[in-house]
């Protein structure tokens, strides 16, 4: 099939019901997804990733699927969190429960788009997230449904919020997608864990786009966990703006998934931000994970780091590309990125370059990149205490995730995402 007609088909699945943006963003967006090719080996953001068995997949209609409250609940790793529910794009307000509190509003972001037009129409696309990217324009122009969170000035939630993502497929591949806008005004605080999970059958595109808006000296921990299975693709996009004395975090763990790509970009537009990116993927079979940052420091005195760690297995490969960005008047700018790989076979591999731009001249900048087999001295010195091999490549492999896990300072989710990877590496 051509770029043309698989356009076509994928915009006749999602525009079957009404878009989220306003006439004028939906128009602009659905412009650029039919001017933009799709991104190939020569695009640099997408160098080592292809989409060609995205595009070779035949995907149908997404059907309203019947869920079962009981595999929601299993699914859930904050049982007393706000909690809103999503079915391959469609939410579900009976699986759903927001707890009131004052200052909060938690909603679907198409009742945010009919109950509150304004705040909506004030902050929707305001990232300018859609700009150059075929698949954030696609989300743009024919999203039909997302998360909208608001927390108003000086609010801290009481309760973190756990958002579930979950496709269903029947007999044929499901294209979906979700549009989330979460606002926090001066002073307000929250911590908000979304989970991405693939219930069984066909294989499944979700192509989700997230828009963190955080003003001044709020604060912000976002948490996200990919575990769609080894026959899923998913395409994610997040676009976030900080004001003056905020603090953002936003961390990622990845399980599992046949193409998954996660670009963040980063505007550090207010002066003593404090901005956290840190990623831990674990790849095996022919899984690939391509994680993408852009790091924009456009005010002084502000801090950020990232720490991106990886462990692949097999035939499976990883790609990171982070970009810190200083501009002239960013003075006194401190920034850090990292990103560490372990490869476990001979036919795994791993892609990384770490980049800095610095426009400034009083600034504290550094970049690294690591990639290697376990240690073999700290694995035999396991073996002489008694611990067998596979024990012992286990514990290493352990410790190495634990740095990026232990940056998790939402403890439900700490527990459990190190309880998942010691699932997962036990099991490979």
């Amino acid at each position: 099939m051509t770029q043309a007609s698989i356009k076509q088909s994928w915009k006749e699945k999602l525009a079957a019901g009404q878009a989220l943006a306003t006439a004028g963003h939906r128009l602009s967006a659905e412009e650029a997804f039919e001017r933009l090719d799709f991104p190939t080996r020569r695009d640099e953001t997408w160098r080592n990733t292809s989409v060609k068995p995205i595009l070779e997949t035949a995907f149908g209609t997404a059907q309203l699927p019947r869920l079962d409250a009981e595999a929601v609940r299993a699914l859930r790793i904050l049982p007393e969190a706000h909690l809103l529910v999503f079915a391959n794009g469609v939410f579900q307000p009976e699986l759903s429960q927001v707890h009131p509190q004052q200052g909060l509003g938690l909603m679907s972001l198409a009742q945010a788009k009919q109950s509150l037009p304004e705040l909506f129409a004030q902050h929707f696309e305001s990232t300018g997230l859609a700009a150059g990217d075929v698949f954030a324009a696609m989300n743009t122009a024919f999203s039909q449904d997302g998360v909208f969170l608001h927390v108003a000035k000086g609010v801290a939630l009481e309760r973190p919020i756990e958002l579930l993502n979950l496709t269903v497929a029947s007999d044929q591949p499901v294209l979906a997608q979700t549009r989330s806008l979460m606002v926090l005004e001066a002073g307000a605080s929250a911590r908000v864990v979304e989970g991405f999970y693939h219930l069984g059958g066909a294989s499944s595109l979700t192509n989700p786009a997230t828009e963190l808006l955080v003003a001044a000296n709020a604060r912000l921990d976002y948490h996200r966990l990919q575990d769609i299975g080894s026959q899923n693709f998913q395409v994610n996009t997040l676009a976030a703006r900080q004001g003056r004395d905020s603090h953002l975090a936003c961390h990622t763990l990845t399980l599992t998934g046949q193409v998954v790509k996660n670009s963040s970009r980063v505007d550090v537009a207010g002066q003593n931000c404090h901005t956290a990116l840190n990623g831990l993927y674990l790849t095996q079979g022919a899984d690939h994970v391509d994680n993408h940052t852009h790091l924009r420091h456009l005010a002084p005195n502000c801090q950020s780091k990232q720490l991106f760690k990886g462990i692949c297995a097999d035939n499976s490969s990883a790609s990171f590309m982070g970009m810190v960005f200083v501009d002239p008047i960013a003075q006194k700018t401190d920034a850090y990125q990292s990103n560490r790989n372990i490869v476990l076979s001979d036919t795994a591999k791993v892609h990384s370059k770490p980049q800095l731009e610095i426009y400034a001249d009083d600034v504290k900048c550094s970049h690294g990149s690591t990639t290697g087999r376990l240690d073999p001295n700290a694995q035999f010195y396991l073996q002489a205490r008694g611990i067998d091999k596979a024990q012992a490549r286990v514990l290493l492999l352990q410790s190495f995730a634990a740095e990026v896990i232990g940056l998790v300072e939402l403890e439900e989710f700490h527990h459990h995402a190190m309880d998942r990877v010691e699932r997962h590496l036990a099991r490979s």
